[in-house]
């Protein structure tokens, strides 16, 4: 009993290390890699749901339990940030930019958050 609940946790950190590293290497694309995933993105996300305070504090504010939550790391360069939220997304928390750069190069900026989705039998791949 004790192994097959070693097992599964080992499993389950697995797949969500190989979903983040998929993910984050962008390389979704059946083309690109072993790794087949289908990424679906919002494509009409609001800007008022794009936030800096925490997950906890949002959480607490809607009277729901960050463990009602999946939470999903978004990152973007050059204001492609809004392209990249998943789909099902709540809200997005801890926002933060980062705007690097000097007059002869020019700018460039990063954005990330963390987004939350509520888990659902329907979106729940990592309990």
């Amino acid at each position: 009993m004790k192994n097959k609940k070693f097992n599964n946790k080992v499993k389950k950190t697995i797949y969500a290390l190989l979903t983040t590293a998929a993910i984050g290497l962008n390389a979704c694309n059946k083309n690109d890699s072993a790794i087949s995933l289908e990424r679906k993105f919002e494509t009409n996300f609001q800007e008022e749901k794009i936030l800096t305070i925490s997950a906890g504090n949002y959480c607490e504010s809607v009277g729901k339990k960050l463990s009602d939550y999946r939470l999903v790391g978004v990152g973007a360069m050059n204001g492609k940030f809004r392209f990249k939220i998943p789909a099902g997304t709540e809200v997005i928390v801890d926002y933060r930019v980062t705007i690097d750069g000097d007059a002869f190069f020019g700018t460039s900026g990063y954005e990330a958050g963390t987004a939350l989705i509520l888990k659902t039998p329907q979106n729940k791949l990592i309990q």
